[in-house]
């Protein structure tokens, strides 16, 4: 990839443009793989799914957008990068040996990719042209892309919103934006992901680690907590997997408290 450029963009900066459901899906299946003509197995054979061994964390603070790396002077991870998560991969990220996703009615497509080609259509007649012949560009992409989507996940954390896109629903974002402040980049900025229907093309699709709000607050409860000052703070169950974090030492808590 060409050298980093430095551009007065923060993701931060245009994430209340538009706010949507987030990624949800609950846990996605775990079911392992198995010999070929095995009896199916029972959910006392089964073992929970565990993320795989992963290298150390070493993120960058660059972002990618149409082939170039922009600076932005925060943790990112690629989805290049050996701990990233691939939005262009065409197998599921918990089960490799699986290609579509669990939940086909989410997405009723044969196509593997979790992922499309962003539309020219509202560009002028030649640009669009342009784009079609040699791809999309930094400044071509200023003229398309109109809005940024923002999810609340539902799931609690990135490693958990990205299984459920990427293998339970079949879907995609551009980023992930995890409990200590790590962005996570899926796909370049020039790729359509899945995950706003009709805003598809035209916008950035971002996913924000948060459980999201219940009708029922005790669903909440093993979530939050009060510590030895009296402010409110995350509380992760046991049972959940939450992924890499960059700090393992960090504490997350809600803005306002």
């Amino acid at each position: 990839m060409p050298g980093v450029r430095r551009l007065p963009f923060t993701l931060s900066a245009a994430l209340a443009l538009c706010v949507a459901a987030g990624c949800g899906g609950g846990e996605p299946d775990e079911t392992a793989a198995g010999d070929a003509g095995t009896e199916t197995p029972t959910a006392a054979s089964v073992k929970p799914w565990r993320p795989k061994k992963r290298p150390p964390f070493q993120p960058g603070t660059a972002i990618v957008v149409a082939g170039e790396r922009v600076d932005i002077g925060t943790p990112v991870v690629l989805w290049s990068d050996p701990i990233g998560y691939d939005g262009y991969s065409e197998r599921c990220y918990s089960a490799p040996y699986q290609a579509l996703p669990v939940d086909l009615a989410s997405r009723p497509s044969a196509d593997p990719r979790r992922y499309g080609e962003r539309s020219t259509a509202s560009l002028p007649a030649a640009e669009a042209k342009r784009v079609r012949e040699g791809g999309w560009t930094v400044e071509a992409l200023k003229r398309r892309i109109t809005q940024f989507v923002v999810h609340y996940d539902a799931v609690g954390s990135s490693e958990r919103c990205f299984r459920a896109l990427h293998d339970q629903r079949g879907l995609s974002v551009h980023f992930m934006l995890d409990l200590d402040g790590t962005i996570w980049q899926t796909l370049d900025v020039k790729e359509r992901a899945s995950h706003a229907g009709a805003a598809n093309d035209r916008s950035v699709g971002v996913e924000i680690a948060n459980v999201g709000a219940y009708s029922t607050p005790k669903f909440l409860e093993p979530f939050y907590g009060r510590n030895a000052e009296g402010r409110t703070v995350n509380l992760f169950p046991e049972e959940k997997i939450f992924g890499d974090q960059r700090d393992l030492s960090y504490v997350a808590a809600p803005w306002r408290n």
